[in-house]
């Protein structure tokens, strides 16, 4: 499929180098999401019960709800610069986590501080 979309669509690059569509760029990131995933993986913590109400849940949320569950919003909440009154979500990312702020978490289902 990438290959033929190369040939057809996309610009002349280099050989050898990965060509996207805009549209599946961040394919990679959310298949990483989805596998580390309760639902997916699991974890010994993890009922059995608990385990099938996330997996039906995931199978039966819309698009928009999943890309918030399986790559929640960061909001800075405290820091420096913060403001309260807007408080604009950063992508959930290692690098941008610091001891200087402090975040909530969110998804469409949890919210955790």
């Amino acid at each position: 499929m990438l290959a033929t979309y190369r040939k057809h669509c996309a610009n002349p690059s280099m050989p050898g180098q990965l060509i996207l569509p805009e549209c599946l760029k961040l394919l990679p990131l959310y298949t990483n999401c989805v596998l580390r995933s309760d639902a997916v993986a699991g974890t010994s913590e993890l009922t059995p019960d608990d385990r099938s109400w996330l997996m039906y849940t995931v199978m039966t949320m819309g698009v928009s709800n999943s890309v918030h569950y399986f790559y929640p919003k960061l909001i800075p909440i405290a820091g420096p610069g913060v403001s309260l009154d807007n408080p604009l979500p950063t992508r959930c990312s290692r690098d941008k986590m610091s001891d200087e702020y402090a975040f909530i978490l969110g998804t469409e289902y949890q919210y955790i501080i």
